[in-house]
Protein backbone atom coordinates (compact mmCIF):
# COMPACT_ATOMS: atom_id res chain seq x y z
CA UNK A 1 0.00 0.00 0.00
CA UNK A 2 2.57 2.17 0.60
CA UNK A 3 4.21 1.48 -2.41
CA UNK A 4 1.27 2.03 -4.45
CA UNK A 5 1.09 5.72 -2.82
CA UNK A 6 4.98 6.50 -2.98
CA UNK A 7 4.69 4.92 -7.14
CA UNK A 8 1.24 8.09 -7.40
CA UNK A 9 3.21 10.66 -5.86
CA UNK A 10 6.35 10.02 -8.28
CA UNK A 11 4.25 9.74 -10.88
CA UNK A 12 3.08 12.91 -10.61
CA UNK A 13 6.18 14.34 -10.49
CA UNK A 14 7.53 13.01 -13.54
CA UNK A 15 8.79 14.51 -16.76
CA UNK A 16 5.97 13.03 -18.96
CA UNK A 17 3.34 15.65 -17.74
CA UNK A 18 5.92 18.08 -19.21
CA UNK A 19 6.75 18.87 -22.74
CA UNK A 20 8.95 20.91 -25.01
CA UNK A 21 6.53 23.61 -26.49
CA UNK A 22 7.59 25.81 -29.70
CA UNK A 23 5.81 28.07 -32.12
CA UNK A 24 5.73 31.10 -33.96
CA UNK A 25 5.42 34.30 -33.02
CA UNK A 26 3.91 37.03 -35.47
CA UNK A 27 2.21 40.86 -35.95
CA UNK A 28 -0.51 41.88 -38.75
CA UNK A 29 3.14 41.85 -40.99
CA UNK A 30 4.39 38.84 -40.70
CA UNK A 31 7.40 36.58 -38.16
CA UNK A 32 8.43 38.91 -35.29
CA UNK A 33 11.96 38.68 -34.21
CA UNK A 34 12.53 39.63 -30.72
CA UNK A 35 9.50 38.90 -29.14
CA UNK A 36 9.32 37.67 -25.21
CA UNK A 37 7.53 34.27 -24.51
CA UNK A 38 7.40 33.83 -20.99
CA UNK A 39 5.97 30.61 -18.59
CA UNK A 40 4.07 32.84 -16.19
CA UNK A 41 4.67 32.62 -12.85
CA UNK A 42 8.09 31.08 -13.13
CA UNK A 43 11.19 32.76 -14.63
CA UNK A 44 11.53 29.93 -17.50
CA UNK A 45 11.03 31.72 -20.88
CA UNK A 46 12.44 32.48 -24.81
CA UNK A 47 13.12 34.74 -27.21
CA UNK A 48 11.89 34.67 -30.84
CA UNK A 49 14.53 33.98 -33.16
CA UNK A 50 14.78 36.11 -36.89
CA UNK A 51 11.85 34.13 -38.56
CA UNK A 52 9.58 34.45 -35.00
CA UNK A 53 10.03 31.25 -33.81
CA UNK A 54 10.74 30.04 -30.05
CA UNK A 55 11.17 26.94 -28.27
CA UNK A 56 10.81 26.28 -24.13
CA UNK A 57 11.73 22.93 -22.73
CA UNK A 58 10.24 21.34 -19.77
CA UNK A 59 6.38 23.05 -20.28
CA UNK A 60 3.97 21.81 -17.45
CA UNK A 61 0.64 20.58 -20.19
CA UNK A 62 -1.68 23.43 -18.12
CA UNK A 63 1.03 26.17 -18.60
CA UNK A 64 0.28 29.54 -19.70
CA UNK A 65 2.62 31.21 -21.82
CA UNK A 66 2.58 34.91 -21.86
CA UNK A 67 3.96 36.56 -25.35
CA UNK A 68 5.08 40.47 -25.29
CA UNK A 69 5.87 42.73 -27.65
CA UNK A 70 7.17 46.24 -27.62
CA UNK A 71 3.87 48.37 -28.67
CA UNK A 72 2.14 45.27 -29.32
CA UNK A 73 -0.50 43.87 -26.50
CA UNK A 74 0.42 41.22 -24.26
CA UNK A 75 -1.69 37.78 -24.86
CA UNK A 76 -1.92 35.37 -22.26
CA UNK A 77 -2.34 31.09 -23.82
CA UNK A 78 -3.02 28.15 -22.22
CA UNK A 79 -0.58 25.09 -23.57
CA UNK A 80 -3.31 22.58 -22.76
CA UNK A 81 -0.94 19.73 -23.80
CA UNK A 82 0.02 21.34 -26.75
CA UNK A 83 3.15 20.99 -28.52
CA UNK A 84 2.89 23.72 -30.88
CA UNK A 85 1.48 27.00 -29.96
CA UNK A 86 1.16 29.92 -32.61
CA UNK A 87 0.29 33.31 -31.84
CA UNK A 88 -0.46 36.76 -33.95
CA UNK A 89 0.46 39.69 -31.75
CA UNK A 90 -2.23 42.98 -32.07
CA UNK A 91 -1.12 46.50 -31.89
CA UNK A 92 -1.80 48.39 -29.00
CA UNK A 93 -4.69 50.62 -29.88
CA UNK A 94 -3.50 53.01 -26.95
CA UNK A 95 -0.10 52.94 -28.28
CA UNK A 96 0.89 52.36 -31.93
CA UNK A 97 -2.49 53.08 -32.96
CA UNK A 98 -2.08 56.66 -31.01
CA UNK A 99 -2.19 59.01 -33.70
CA UNK A 100 1.13 61.22 -33.59
CA UNK A 101 0.42 64.94 -35.45
CA UNK A 102 3.04 66.89 -37.20
CA UNK A 103 3.80 69.08 -39.57
CA UNK A 104 3.21 66.73 -42.75
CA UNK A 105 -0.34 65.20 -41.82
CA UNK A 106 -0.60 62.22 -38.84
CA UNK A 107 1.20 59.25 -38.77
CA UNK A 108 1.12 56.57 -36.39
CA UNK A 109 3.36 56.20 -33.25
CA UNK A 110 5.68 53.52 -34.32
CA UNK A 111 6.23 55.06 -38.04
CA UNK A 112 7.08 58.18 -36.68
CA UNK A 113 10.70 59.90 -37.01
CA UNK A 114 12.54 62.36 -35.54
CA UNK A 115 11.90 64.06 -31.73
CA UNK A 116 8.11 63.98 -31.18
CA UNK A 117 6.10 63.53 -28.08
CA UNK A 118 2.53 63.87 -27.76
CA UNK A 119 0.68 64.13 -24.89
CA UNK A 120 -3.43 62.92 -25.38
CA UNK A 121 -6.25 63.91 -23.59
CA UNK A 122 -5.85 61.12 -20.99
CA UNK A 123 -2.66 62.22 -19.89
CA UNK A 124 -4.43 65.96 -18.49
CA UNK A 125 -8.09 65.06 -18.20
CA UNK A 126 -7.73 65.48 -14.33
CA UNK A 127 -5.63 68.37 -14.51
CA UNK A 128 -6.82 71.78 -14.15
CA UNK A 129 -5.30 74.25 -15.46
CA UNK A 130 -6.15 77.89 -16.75
CA UNK A 131 -4.44 77.81 -20.48
CA UNK A 132 -3.14 74.51 -22.79
CA UNK A 133 0.75 75.91 -21.87
CA UNK A 134 0.26 74.57 -18.26
CA UNK A 135 -0.66 71.57 -19.28
CA UNK A 136 3.24 70.76 -20.41
CA UNK A 137 4.85 71.63 -17.42
CA UNK A 138 6.56 68.58 -16.20
CA UNK A 139 5.01 65.86 -18.96
CA UNK A 140 7.36 66.07 -21.53
CA UNK A 141 11.09 65.76 -21.19
CA UNK A 142 13.32 68.82 -22.33
CA UNK A 143 10.63 71.06 -22.48
CA UNK A 144 10.40 73.90 -19.65
CA UNK A 145 6.84 76.16 -18.72
CA UNK A 146 7.63 79.22 -16.87
CA UNK A 147 4.68 81.08 -15.69
CA UNK A 148 5.35 85.29 -15.66
CA UNK A 149 3.12 85.84 -12.84
CA UNK A 150 0.42 84.01 -10.69
CA UNK A 151 -1.99 86.17 -12.26
CA UNK A 152 -4.79 84.35 -13.76
CA UNK A 153 -4.35 84.27 -17.84
CA UNK A 154 -0.58 85.87 -17.05
CA UNK A 155 2.14 84.55 -20.20
CA UNK A 156 3.96 81.31 -19.80
CA UNK A 157 7.56 80.86 -21.00
CA UNK A 158 7.83 77.97 -23.62
CA UNK A 159 11.02 76.45 -24.50
CA UNK A 160 11.92 73.01 -26.22
CA UNK A 161 15.41 72.00 -25.93
CA UNK A 162 16.34 75.57 -24.05
CA UNK A 163 17.03 78.93 -25.32
CA UNK A 164 18.70 78.79 -28.85
CA UNK A 165 19.03 82.75 -29.32
CA UNK A 166 20.10 85.86 -27.58
CA UNK A 167 18.72 88.43 -29.39
CA UNK A 168 15.79 86.72 -30.83
CA UNK A 169 12.77 84.91 -29.61
CA UNK A 170 12.71 81.55 -28.10
CA UNK A 171 9.22 80.63 -27.94
CA UNK A 172 7.80 77.90 -30.00
CA UNK A 173 5.50 77.95 -33.47
CA UNK A 174 1.93 76.99 -31.91
CA UNK A 175 0.12 75.28 -34.40
CA UNK A 176 -4.02 74.87 -33.50
CA UNK A 177 -6.01 72.26 -35.88
CA UNK A 178 -3.25 73.38 -38.83
CA UNK A 179 -3.24 76.84 -38.55
CA UNK A 180 0.00 78.24 -36.69
CA UNK A 181 -0.91 81.31 -34.44
CA UNK A 182 0.49 84.62 -35.59
CA UNK A 183 3.46 84.69 -33.06
CA UNK A 184 3.40 82.08 -31.00
CA UNK A 185 5.99 83.90 -28.44
CA UNK A 186 3.85 85.46 -25.51
CA UNK A 187 2.29 88.42 -26.16
CA UNK A 188 3.45 92.08 -24.70
CA UNK A 189 2.45 93.82 -21.63
CA UNK A 190 1.55 97.12 -21.51
CA UNK A 191 2.78 100.21 -19.27
CA UNK A 192 -0.03 103.13 -18.12
CA UNK A 193 2.65 105.22 -16.54
CA UNK A 194 3.36 103.54 -13.11
CA UNK A 195 5.25 101.06 -14.92
CA UNK A 196 5.01 97.49 -17.04
CA UNK A 197 2.04 95.23 -16.53
CA UNK A 198 2.52 91.35 -17.17
CA UNK A 199 1.89 89.79 -19.98
CA UNK A 200 -0.68 87.85 -21.08
CA UNK A 201 -1.11 84.23 -22.42
CA UNK A 202 -1.73 84.00 -26.40
CA UNK A 203 -3.56 80.32 -25.65
CA UNK A 204 -5.97 81.21 -22.88
CA UNK A 205 -8.55 81.52 -25.90
CA UNK A 206 -8.23 77.30 -25.75
CA UNK A 207 -10.65 75.35 -23.58
CA UNK A 208 -8.75 72.75 -22.29
CA UNK A 209 -11.23 69.91 -22.61
CA UNK A 210 -11.53 71.09 -26.22
CA UNK A 211 -8.07 69.48 -26.72
CA UNK A 212 -7.54 65.99 -27.77
CA UNK A 213 -3.78 66.04 -28.01
CA UNK A 214 -0.68 67.96 -28.04
CA UNK A 215 3.03 67.28 -29.89
CA UNK A 216 5.75 68.89 -29.10
CA UNK A 217 8.26 68.88 -32.14
CA UNK A 218 11.29 69.05 -31.28
CA UNK A 219 13.87 68.74 -34.06
CA UNK A 220 14.68 70.04 -37.33
CA UNK A 221 13.14 66.94 -38.76
CA UNK A 222 9.74 67.20 -37.85
CA UNK A 223 9.87 70.87 -37.68
CA UNK A 224 10.96 71.17 -41.78
CA UNK A 225 7.71 72.08 -43.11
CA UNK A 226 7.33 75.07 -40.96
CA UNK A 227 10.79 76.56 -41.84
CA UNK A 228 12.90 79.16 -39.93
CA UNK A 229 9.65 79.53 -38.07
CA UNK A 230 10.09 76.19 -36.40
CA UNK A 231 13.55 77.36 -35.32
CA UNK A 232 12.77 76.87 -31.92
CA UNK A 233 10.25 73.63 -31.90
CA UNK A 234 6.90 73.44 -32.72
CA UNK A 235 3.55 73.02 -30.33
CA UNK A 236 0.83 71.39 -32.44
CA UNK A 237 -2.34 71.51 -30.72
CA UNK A 238 -5.25 69.04 -32.02
CA UNK A 239 -8.94 69.60 -31.28
CA UNK A 240 -11.66 66.90 -30.25
CA UNK A 241 -14.04 65.55 -32.77
CA UNK A 242 -17.10 63.44 -32.10
CA UNK A 243 -16.16 59.28 -31.66
CA UNK A 244 -19.91 57.92 -30.51
CA UNK A 245 -22.42 56.87 -34.02
CA UNK A 246 -25.08 57.51 -30.68
CA UNK A 247 -25.87 61.09 -29.66
CA UNK A 248 -24.18 62.38 -26.68
CA UNK A 249 -24.75 64.91 -24.21
CA UNK A 250 -22.10 65.42 -21.49
CA UNK A 251 -21.32 67.94 -18.90
CA UNK A 252 -18.61 68.54 -16.61
CA UNK A 253 -17.82 70.86 -13.56
CA UNK A 254 -14.86 71.44 -11.70
CA UNK A 255 -14.18 73.80 -8.62
CA UNK A 256 -10.92 74.62 -7.30
CA UNK A 257 -10.12 77.15 -4.27
CA UNK A 258 -6.73 78.92 -4.07
CA UNK A 259 -4.77 80.85 -1.35
CA UNK A 260 -1.07 82.08 -0.91
CA UNK A 261 1.22 79.13 -1.02
CA UNK A 262 3.43 80.09 1.89
CA UNK A 263 3.40 83.11 4.31
CA UNK A 264 6.38 86.11 3.63
CA UNK A 265 6.34 87.31 7.14
CA UNK A 266 6.90 90.82 7.96
CA UNK A 267 7.69 92.67 10.92
CA UNK A 268 4.53 92.93 13.39
CA UNK A 269 3.73 96.51 14.48
CA UNK A 270 5.55 95.50 17.57
CA UNK A 271 8.53 94.11 16.47
CA UNK A 272 8.78 97.02 13.81
CA UNK A 273 8.24 99.62 17.05
CA UNK A 274 10.59 97.50 18.98
CA UNK A 275 13.72 98.12 16.12
CA UNK A 276 13.26 101.53 16.33
CA UNK A 277 10.33 102.25 13.72
CA UNK A 278 7.63 105.01 14.21
CA UNK A 279 4.77 103.93 16.20
CA UNK A 280 1.47 105.59 14.98
CA UNK A 281 -0.80 103.99 17.49
CA UNK A 282 -2.19 101.30 15.59
CA UNK A 283 -2.03 97.47 15.79
CA UNK A 284 -4.69 95.87 13.48
CA UNK A 285 -2.60 96.34 9.72
CA UNK A 286 -1.42 93.18 8.35
CA UNK A 287 -0.27 93.38 4.24
CA UNK A 288 -2.12 89.92 3.56
CA UNK A 289 -5.08 90.93 4.19
CA UNK A 290 -5.02 94.05 2.87
CA UNK A 291 -4.47 93.00 -0.60
CA UNK A 292 -5.00 89.41 -0.88
CA UNK A 293 -7.87 87.13 -0.43
CA UNK A 294 -8.96 82.80 -0.38
CA UNK A 295 -9.76 82.88 -4.21
CA UNK A 296 -12.78 80.24 -5.83
CA UNK A 297 -12.48 79.28 -9.63
CA UNK A 298 -15.31 77.28 -11.64
CA UNK A 299 -15.14 75.45 -14.88
CA UNK A 300 -18.64 74.28 -16.31
CA UNK A 301 -18.07 72.24 -20.18
CA UNK A 302 -21.25 71.24 -22.03
CA UNK A 303 -20.16 69.04 -25.16
CA UNK A 304 -22.76 67.13 -27.59
CA UNK A 305 -21.41 64.69 -29.87
CA UNK A 306 -22.89 62.73 -33.08
CA UNK A 307 -21.30 60.59 -35.85
CA UNK A 308 -23.31 58.91 -38.74
CA UNK A 309 -21.38 56.57 -41.31
CA UNK A 310 -20.60 59.78 -43.73
CA UNK A 311 -20.37 62.06 -41.02
CA UNK A 312 -19.36 63.19 -37.43
CA UNK A 313 -20.26 66.47 -35.70
CA UNK A 314 -19.06 67.86 -31.95
CA UNK A 315 -20.13 71.37 -30.55
CA UNK A 316 -18.85 72.21 -27.12
CA UNK A 317 -19.61 75.83 -25.16
CA UNK A 318 -17.25 76.22 -21.79
CA UNK A 319 -17.60 78.78 -19.39
CA UNK A 320 -14.90 79.59 -16.45
CA UNK A 321 -14.52 82.07 -13.78
CA UNK A 322 -10.96 82.41 -12.29
CA UNK A 323 -10.45 84.45 -9.32
CA UNK A 324 -7.21 85.64 -8.41
CA UNK A 325 -5.47 85.57 -4.85
CA UNK A 326 -5.34 89.35 -5.01
CA UNK A 327 -8.29 91.58 -4.92
CA UNK A 328 -9.32 92.39 -7.93
CA UNK A 329 -7.85 90.12 -10.38
CA UNK A 330 -9.13 87.47 -12.66
CA UNK A 331 -9.98 85.80 -15.83
CA UNK A 332 -13.92 85.24 -17.23
CA UNK A 333 -13.34 82.80 -20.35
CA UNK A 334 -16.19 81.61 -22.64
CA UNK A 335 -15.67 79.25 -25.21
CA UNK A 336 -17.24 78.01 -28.44
CA UNK A 337 -16.40 75.30 -30.44
CA UNK A 338 -17.16 73.12 -33.43
CA UNK A 339 -15.83 70.41 -34.87
CA UNK A 340 -17.72 69.27 -38.10
CA UNK A 341 -16.62 66.46 -40.77
CA UNK A 342 -18.23 64.87 -44.08
CA UNK A 343 -17.09 62.40 -46.55
CA UNK A 344 -18.50 62.79 -50.15
CA UNK A 345 -18.30 60.63 -53.20
CA UNK A 346 -18.21 57.12 -51.05
CA UNK A 347 -15.17 58.28 -48.68
CA UNK A 348 -12.87 60.15 -52.28
CA UNK A 349 -12.72 63.65 -50.77
CA UNK A 350 -13.29 64.53 -47.29
CA UNK A 351 -14.40 67.92 -45.82
CA UNK A 352 -13.62 69.31 -42.17
CA UNK A 353 -14.29 72.16 -40.79
CA UNK A 354 -13.25 73.54 -37.27
CA UNK A 355 -14.09 76.95 -35.65
CA UNK A 356 -12.85 77.74 -32.32
CA UNK A 357 -14.37 81.19 -30.75
CA UNK A 358 -13.58 82.25 -27.17
CA UNK A 359 -14.70 86.08 -25.38
CA UNK A 360 -12.08 86.54 -22.76
CA UNK A 361 -12.68 89.63 -19.90
CA UNK A 362 -9.17 89.84 -17.81
CA UNK A 363 -9.28 92.04 -14.61
CA UNK A 364 -6.22 93.28 -13.40
CA UNK A 365 -4.63 95.18 -10.09
CA UNK A 366 -2.32 97.35 -10.47
CA UNK A 367 0.82 94.79 -10.65
CA UNK A 368 4.02 96.47 -12.38
CA UNK A 369 7.36 95.11 -13.19
CA UNK A 370 9.01 97.99 -13.15
CA UNK A 371 7.76 100.92 -10.65
CA UNK A 372 8.95 100.58 -7.27
CA UNK A 373 6.66 100.26 -4.50
CA UNK A 374 4.87 103.60 -6.09
CA UNK A 375 3.02 101.77 -9.02
CA UNK A 376 3.29 97.90 -7.28
CA UNK A 377 0.29 96.89 -5.25
CA UNK A 378 2.43 94.28 -3.48
CA UNK A 379 5.40 96.63 -2.79
CA UNK A 380 2.64 99.39 -1.20
CA UNK A 381 1.73 97.00 0.53
CA UNK A 382 4.94 95.73 2.34
CA UNK A 383 5.66 99.14 2.26
CA UNK A 384 3.58 100.46 4.45
CA UNK A 385 3.89 101.07 7.96
CA UNK A 386 2.32 98.46 10.42
CA UNK A 387 1.41 101.45 13.07
CA UNK A 388 -0.41 103.03 10.89
CA UNK A 389 -4.60 102.57 10.23
CA UNK A 390 -5.98 101.91 6.70
CA UNK A 391 -8.88 104.38 7.53
CA UNK A 392 -9.31 107.38 9.09
CA UNK A 393 -12.14 108.10 11.93
CA UNK A 394 -14.17 109.01 9.57
CA UNK A 395 -14.15 106.39 7.25
CA UNK A 396 -11.87 108.10 4.44
CA UNK A 397 -8.52 106.52 3.33
CA UNK A 398 -5.45 107.57 5.13
CA UNK A 399 -3.19 109.45 3.21
CA UNK A 400 0.09 110.03 4.57
CA UNK A 401 1.88 111.89 1.54
CA UNK A 402 2.73 112.03 -2.16
CA UNK A 403 5.18 109.37 -2.34
CA UNK A 404 3.92 107.36 0.98
CA UNK A 405 0.83 105.42 -0.81
CA UNK A 406 -2.03 103.79 1.30
CA UNK A 407 -2.36 100.09 -0.57
CA UNK A 408 -6.07 99.64 0.31
CA UNK A 409 -6.55 102.95 -1.13
CA UNK A 410 -4.50 102.26 -4.11
CA UNK A 411 -6.41 99.00 -4.93
CA UNK A 412 -9.99 100.46 -4.55
CA UNK A 413 -9.08 103.45 -6.80
CA UNK A 414 -7.80 101.65 -10.07
CA UNK A 415 -9.63 99.76 -12.24
CA UNK A 416 -8.65 97.41 -15.66
CA UNK A 417 -10.36 95.41 -17.79
CA UNK A 418 -9.22 93.68 -20.87
CA UNK A 419 -11.81 92.09 -23.29
CA UNK A 420 -10.77 90.24 -25.61
CA UNK A 421 -12.12 88.19 -28.46
CA UNK A 422 -10.80 85.93 -30.72
CA UNK A 423 -11.84 83.72 -33.92
CA UNK A 424 -9.94 81.16 -35.17
CA UNK A 425 -11.41 78.81 -38.28
CA UNK A 426 -10.08 76.20 -40.81
CA UNK A 427 -12.01 74.55 -43.79
CA UNK A 428 -9.72 71.75 -44.87
CA UNK A 429 -10.29 68.75 -47.82
CA UNK A 430 -8.66 65.58 -48.57
CA UNK A 431 -9.31 64.60 -52.05
CA UNK A 432 -8.14 60.43 -52.39
CA UNK A 433 -6.26 60.28 -55.56
CA UNK A 434 -5.18 56.58 -54.41
CA UNK A 435 -4.26 54.28 -51.99
CA UNK A 436 -1.18 56.14 -51.74
CA UNK A 437 -1.69 59.68 -52.67
CA UNK A 438 -3.96 62.39 -50.90
CA UNK A 439 -4.25 65.80 -52.17
CA UNK A 440 -5.42 68.32 -48.90
CA UNK A 441 -5.74 71.63 -49.20
CA UNK A 442 -6.17 74.18 -45.95
CA UNK A 443 -7.40 77.31 -45.40
CA UNK A 444 -7.43 78.76 -41.88
CA UNK A 445 -8.40 82.16 -40.37
CA UNK A 446 -7.37 83.76 -37.45
CA UNK A 447 -8.82 86.97 -35.85
CA UNK A 448 -9.07 88.37 -32.94
CA UNK A 449 -9.89 92.39 -31.03
CA UNK A 450 -8.84 93.73 -27.79
CA UNK A 451 -10.05 96.83 -26.20
CA UNK A 452 -8.05 97.71 -22.46
CA UNK A 453 -10.23 99.97 -20.09
CA UNK A 454 -7.97 101.44 -17.16
CA UNK A 455 -8.77 104.18 -14.59
CA UNK A 456 -6.85 105.51 -11.90
CA UNK A 457 -8.57 107.69 -9.83
CA UNK A 458 -7.06 111.79 -10.80
CA UNK A 459 -6.79 112.44 -7.00
CA UNK A 460 -4.73 109.42 -6.38
CA UNK A 461 -2.77 110.31 -9.48
CA UNK A 462 -2.05 113.76 -7.93
CA UNK A 463 -0.90 111.82 -4.77
CA UNK A 464 1.45 109.44 -6.51
CA UNK A 465 2.83 112.47 -7.73
CA UNK A 466 2.81 110.46 -11.89
CA UNK A 467 1.84 112.51 -14.87
CA UNK A 468 -0.41 109.32 -15.86
CA UNK A 469 -3.61 110.38 -17.85
CA UNK A 470 -6.63 108.16 -16.86
CA UNK A 471 -8.84 106.67 -19.75
CA UNK A 472 -11.43 104.58 -20.58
Amino acid sequence: YEIVGVTGVQTCALPIYSQDVSGTVSDASGPLPGASVLVKGTTKGAQTDFDGKFTIKNVGSNAVLVFSYIGLKTQEVNVAGRSNVNVTLKEDSAELKEVVVIGYGSVKKKDATGAVDQLSSKSFDNVGAPNPADLLRGKVAGVQVTQSSGEPGAAASIRIRGNSSIRSGNGPLIVVDGVPLDGGDVSAGSDIGLGSSSARNPLNFINQNDIESMSILKDASSTAIYGSRGANGVVVITTKKSKSKEPQLTYSNSFTFSSLASNLELMSADQFVANGGKDNGSRSYNWEDAIMRNAFSSNHDVSFTKSTENSSTRVSIGASNTEGIVDKTGLDKYTFALNNSNDFFGGALKVDTKVNYSSLRDQAALISNNAGFIGNLIGASMYWNPTNSIYNPNGTFNVINNTYVNPVQLSDVYTDYTNTNKLLASIKSTLKINDNLNYQFLFGVETSSSSRKNQLDRSEERRVGKECRSRW
